[in-house]
């Protein structure tokens, strides 16, 4: 017969309470607490069922998620177990290993929790923002490591954050295999204790992110990029994805009925695609975006949309590009300048340019192309000193080494 494993103590066939002399009280072979092994205060608390630890006490203060509804994934950084009230902060785990005397905590097989962040920083959220849900998930395990005051994450890991506006709800989803965050929190903040991230890194394999805006029950827009690694660090505040990688971003409508239909703008409907990088930094204090590629490959697109079909697609491939962002109103970011230098190669439906180095400029919508002794200047493969394209009047000036200009109209 194959004996029957001990039953767990909270069943209901468990054994009863320890007696009175139970308890062994003779004199300990150590002759000091600090020389008792540490593997001795480990508290190792396990359960067939797993574990759901909730705080106690009604939530406050949890942010809207406004009228849109954030999707399926989203639930989850609201709702939790079905045993946890909506929006109380909570921990779901199989196996729990508390180490006394360092007091780490492992959770594991597999793990989900829902805590408040503080949205002052990765969420780009302006100052004095209320607390923003989150959802933590891992398939294997989650430490907390007290000392060093970070959370490691292994096995298909996910954070979920939801962000809201007026009639307007964004979900920012983080995947990795591995995760590394350093969270810090403010004991005098007042109920929901909210942590921030000020650093975290994602890897063990391809990381995605994910950031859908929602408004009237519609999907309104989404960026995408995935990479081998993404790194995060609050001083400077500055994103790093290291490649290969790409980013997709589409914009369904136009947020403002004035949004030129001739600009460079990710305020109208478009898609716009970056992929080759090596790396990708994003400065989000100084709206700065730079990206590299070690072959010159870096290719950008963008496809506005017209009428619900493409309209005038631009390519640009080249070595190094830097894009300055501009906030033009509260909340709205249009691109505001860009370089493209190494060897740049510029196509749309009419023209091709080719020089050394590409700036566009917001403020005049204008594109001026240049070349160098490595690489000269050509437009539509002829020879010239520069070229300037005004993206108004879709004007070309194309000044060449004699004393005429070459000037092409749309």
């Amino acid at each position: 017969m194959i004996p029957l494993p001990p039953p767990e103590p909270n069943d209901a066939g468990s054994p009863s309470l320890p007696g009175p002399r139970a308890l062994d009280t003779s004199v300990s072979s150590h002759l000091a607490l600090d020389s008792i092994p540490d593997r001795l205060f480990s508290i190792v608390v396990t359960r067939r069922g797993g574990f759901t630890l909730a705080s106690a006490g009604p939530a406050r203060g949890a942010s809207g998620r406004g009228n849109a509804d954030p999707g399926p994934e989203a639930s989850a950084a609201t709702s939790g177990p079905a045993t946890v009230a909506p929006g109380r902060q909570y921990v779901t785990a199989k196996r729990i290993d508390f180490a006394a005397s360092t007091t780490d905590t492992t959770f594991a097989d597999p793990v989900e929790m829902m805590f408040y962040l503080d949205p002052n920083g990765v969420t780009e959220e302006r100052t004095g923002g209320k607390p923003t849900p989150g959802t933590v998930s891992a398939q294997q395990s989650v430490r907390f490591l007290a000392a060093s005051k970070q959370v490691l994450l292994d096995g298909d890991c996910a954070v979920i954050l939801l962000r809201s506006e007026p009639n307007l709800a964004y979900q920012h989803t983080l995947a990795a295999p591995r995760l590394t965050l350093d969270l810090v929190s403010d004991p005098n903040a007042t109920r929901p204790i909210a942590v921030r991230a000020c650093r975290f890194a994602a890897g063990g394999g391809p990381v995605a992110l994910r950031i859908f805006k929602r408004g009237a029950g519609k999907l309104l827009g989404w960026t995408t990029l995935q990479a081998a690694e993404l790194q995060y660090g609050e001083d400077p505040q500055e994103f790093t994805a290291v490649g290969p990688g790409e980013i997709w971003i589409y914009n369904a409508q136009a947020a403002h009925a004035s949004a030129d239909p001739n600009r460079f703008s990710l305020d109208r409907p478009c898609y716009a695609h970056i992929t080759n990088f090596d790396t990708l930094k994003y400065s989000a204090s100084a709206n700065r975006i730079v990206a590299e590629h070690r072959a010159r490959q870096l290719l950008l697109d963008y496809f506005p949309l017209t009428d619900g079909g493409w309209s005038r697609q631009v390519q640009v491939v080249a070595g190094h590009v830097e894009a300055s962002l501009l906030e033009v109103v509260a909340g709205r970011v249009e691109l505001g300048a860009l370089t493209a230098s190494q060897g740049i190669h510029y196509t749309d439906e009419k023209y091709d340019f080719v020089g050394s180095v590409l700036f566009y400029d917001r403020s005049r919508d204008l594109v001026t192309v240049r070349g160098d002794e490595v690489l000269p200047c050509k437009l539509n493969n002829a020879l010239v000193d520069e070229i300037e394209m005004n993206l108004q009047t879709g004007r070309i000036r194309a000044p060449v080494s004699t004393p005429s200009i070459l000037q092409v109209q749309r």
